[in-house]
């Protein structure tokens, strides 16, 4: 059995009209998608968001070092400003550390 692939249907831009159509052609043009911000992230999302994985970003939730989560209902879910502030106490820590490397050598 051969399986035929069908490629998901277009909608064009808005405004811009579909000269040159023929009967059968899928649309050409880009499929219409809202970007929304978002401030809080899922556990998945803010290992993600950091860079690390889930295993490891659940360790540093335990040790402190990532900040906790709030949960909204039974929904645990990481507040992005957090994150930032627990990666930019990081890098500073790092950067302290590396002033020290440099006057023990």
């Amino acid at each position: 059995m051969r399986v035929q692939h069908v490629a998901p249907r277009r909608t064009p831009t808005a405004g811009r009209p579909c000269a040159g159509r023929r009967k059968g052609t899928p649309l050409m043009g880009s499929m219409r998608v809202e970007v929304v911000p978002r401030r809080c992230l899922s556990r998945q999302e803010a290992a993600r968001y950091v860079g690390i994985s889930v295993t490891l970003f659940d360790e540093l939730v335990a040790e402190r070092t990532m900040p906790p989560p709030f949960t909204i209902r039974s929904r645990k879910l990481w507040d992005i400003r957090a994150l930032d502030a627990a990666i930019d106490a990081l890098a500073d820590q790092a950067a302290d550390d590396s002033k020290w490397d440099n006057v023990a050598a």
